[in-house]
């Protein structure tokens, strides 16, 4: 490429630096008062790094993306529209291309774990309905379209942008009772993957009185969410019971992925609930099969439960090869919070088997990664907790 073009992420990059730098001139505020304020908020920033992210010389991260838009004013429409480009790594082209097959572009993406190019074609296809008033049930589509988005914003782990679409589904008149389930259902998801488990029991109760009356596929998803509900707070014996409800009905339908994602959580609580021989197997089966379906992200979550079983059973070698893997897959998947999540894991095994070089190494590598992630994150809040307790011993410093 040469020097006077840009890629489609540099110019996303510019762009967004750009939009930024006219906000904050608007207000008449240096780079240092922007930091201060944005600091304030709990989002540490320097005015170095936001004169690198006006020049489009830095990837911005979503929580940072937040706390500037909160800070100057943007409108959160604005905010949505500026992740939009600063996650555009192609150019969509709407010519020719009608709902379904926008749609299907985005659903192989996602199936794929590339949720970031699915993200793109999601909203292609929101564009497309909001331009074209002649579409034949229109709210409904655009209800599904954004129930999708909202669904790759929470695998990318940008809570806030994924709750307010589903929100806004949930608030919509008329809507249909699949929708407002799948809806719900993505607030459960949201609520105990930022450890908020109150929110989570509060939308899980209305998603269980709602399973019988859904179609078979919703039915399954439900009990999937029910299941890893139970899972986060280690009710292993629960966990399996639900879980093997759900894989029952995903393989009636066939979805290949929900079988290997629901195989993992499966093994896993069986490991954690004494069936340890069992439980590793079912985890290395979904593992295979998540390799033969190229669902990329389903193999990182795989690779994860492999390495805290090697973590328990003190294999320090199994549990590095396992947890390096799952962190090379999130980069390449650009997946940070699924990176920071592996290498945590690996953290915690040096910190149980006393590798002190190896476990301050990973964890300047977990202090750098905290500048990209959500810090609701509960391994985020683990780390800081322990390295608050101890700085000087877990070497973050």
């Amino acid at each position: 490429m040469s020097s006077g073009t840009q890629g489609p992420e540099s110019a996303s990059r510019k762009a967004v630096g750009e939009h930024f730098r006219r906000l904050r001139r608007s207000l008449s505020w240096t780079l240092q008062d922007v930091a201060e304020r944005v600091t304030s908020l709990g989002i540490p920033v320097s005015h170095s790094t936001l004169s690198r992210v006006e020049s489009g010389r830095t990837t911005i991260s979503a929580d940072l993306l937040m706390a500037l838009g909160e800070t100057l004013g943007a409108s959160f429409e604005e905010v949505e529209e500026i992740m939009r480009l600063a996650r555009s790594r192609v150019q969509i082209d709407l010519s020719g291309s009608d709902l379904s097959v926008l749609e299907e572009r985005g659903s192989d993406c996602a199936r794929m774990g590339d949720f970031l190019g699915a993200l793109g074609h999601y909203r292609a296809a929101r564009d497309l309905l909001l331009l074209d008033d002649g579409i034949e049930d229109r709210g409904s589509k655009l209800a599904e379209v954004m129930l999708y988005e909202s669904e790759c914003h929470r695998r990318l782990r940008q809570y806030s942008l994924s709750l307010r679409l589903a929100g806004q589904v949930l608030n919509q008149p008329g809507i249909s009772a699949e929708f407002l389930f799948r809806a719900l259902v993505l607030h459960v998801q949201a609520g105990f993957q930022t450890g908020d488990f109150y929110q989570a029991r509060l939308f899980g109760q209305q998603v269980r009185s709602k399973l019988g009356r859904m179609p078979l596929r919703w039915r399954a998803l439900g009990l999937g969410v029910l299941a890893a509900l139970e899972y986060k707070q280690e009710r292993w014996k629960k966990a399996i019971t639900i879980f093997r409800q759900a894989l029952g009905l995903y393989e009636t339908l066939g979805f290949e992925i929900e079988v290997a994602r629901m195989g993992i959580g499966l093994g896993y609580s069986c490991y954690r609930s004494g069936a340890k021989e069992e439980g590793e197997a079912a985890v290395l089966q979904a593992l295979a099969s998540a390799r033969r379906g190229g669902y990329r992200d389903v193999e990182i979550y795989a690779l994860l439960s492999l390495g805290r079983i090697a973590t328990e059973n003190r294999d320090r070698n199994s549990a590095r090869k396992q947890l390096d893997s799952a962190a090379a897959l999130a980069v390449d998947l650009e997946l940070p919070h699924e990176e920071f999540i592996a290498i945590y894991e690996y953290w915690t095994c040096c910190k149980l088997l006393g590798d002190r070089v190896e476990g301050a190494r990973r964890a300047r590598r977990l202090s750098r990664l905290l500048k990209r992630i959500d810090h609701r994150l509960p391994e985020a809040q683990s780390f800081l907790h322990q390295i608050a307790s101890s700085p000087r011993q877990e070497g973050a410093s």
